[in-house]
């Protein structure tokens, strides 16, 4: 009988133990609810920063573009200058040798 009190006064001061012990832990570990709260903070700002760079991108994308749509442009009127530049030269080289039959004749 002795042995069944020892043992239940043992086993009731593991749970008073255990009690306190969560007791404690609770009020001196972190809180959860501002750890909750830090992490909503955070996955706020990061959908912000990922919308942020969503939109950047695609700025990018139309910038990309705009600046593919001028080269071509511009590669097109170079084009077209050097074909004006040829034609010229063509012209001019005609005329001379136009002018070198004319003046040896």
């Amino acid at each position: 009988m002795v042995f069944v009190a020892v043992t239940a006064l043992v086993v009731f001061g593991m749970f008073v133990a255990g009690w306190v012990a969560g007791i404690l832990s609770r009020k001196l570990g972190p809180n959860p609810d501002s750890d909750s709260a830090a992490i909503g903070d955070l996955t706020r700002k990061l959908m912000v920063i990922e919308a942020e760079r969503d939109n950047l991108e695609q700025a990018l994308e139309e910038l990309k573009k705009q600046t593919a749509s001028e080269a071509a442009a511009r590669n097109e009127d170079y084009y077209r200058a050097v074909d004006q530049l040829q034609n010229a030269q063509d012209t001019i080289d005609r005329l001379e040798s136009s002018i070198r039959e004319l003046m040896e004749r």
